[in-house]
């Protein structure tokens, strides 16, 4: 592949942040869906995440999102995506994944504006403030590819 744009949602900004080094030249755009990036320093994870992976043998399982499932548009939907979705392994939310975008890449974060108790708003305010990236704001919950498919589609496609 060249001139890929790698997409990030969630954690996945950390990934793509991670593997940006690696394929650089590569690289047209990179896409941060509500995501972890590298516009703010990691604040950590609290304790009671923590705590909750404790619990879990190392596992944090997935919740505080189950509401944006709710879009999905019927019961057979909700269903598939919840019986696809897993616990995340918690030490990878500890490694160290914070590289600078790649020289030439074009970055863009999208905040999801109505995700209650977000964990986003410092890595939205960072790029929001850096003049090298694009900053959206879409009127959704965290699980923006479900609320707002097309709109999604076309940052994407116009990074």
């Amino acid at each position: 592949l060249t001139d890929a744009t790698l997409v990030g949602h969630s954690y996945g900004g950390r990934v793509i942040t991670a593997a940006a080094p690696h394929v650089a030249d590569r690289l047209q755009a990179m896409v941060y869906l509500d995501a972890h990036a590298p516009t703010a320093p990691d604040a950590g994870q609290p304790a009671e995440r923590i705590a909750l992976a404790e619990a879990h043998g190392g596992l944090l399982p997935f919740v505080g999102y189950d509401h944006d499932v709710d879009l999905l548009p019927d019961d057979e939907s909700r269903r598939w995506f919840l019986e696809r979705t897993v616990a995340h392994p918690f030490q990878t939310f500890v490694t160290d994944w914070q590289h600078p975008v790649p020289d030439g890449v074009r970055p863009t974060y999208v905040f999801a504006t109505e995700s209650p108790g977000t964990r986003f708003g410092g890595y939205a305010a960072g790029a929001q403030a850096h003049p090298d990236w694009r900053y959206v704001e879409l009127p959704g919950p965290h699980f923006l590819m479900f609320s707002h498919p097309d709109d999604v589609t076309e940052i994407i496609l116009s990074a």
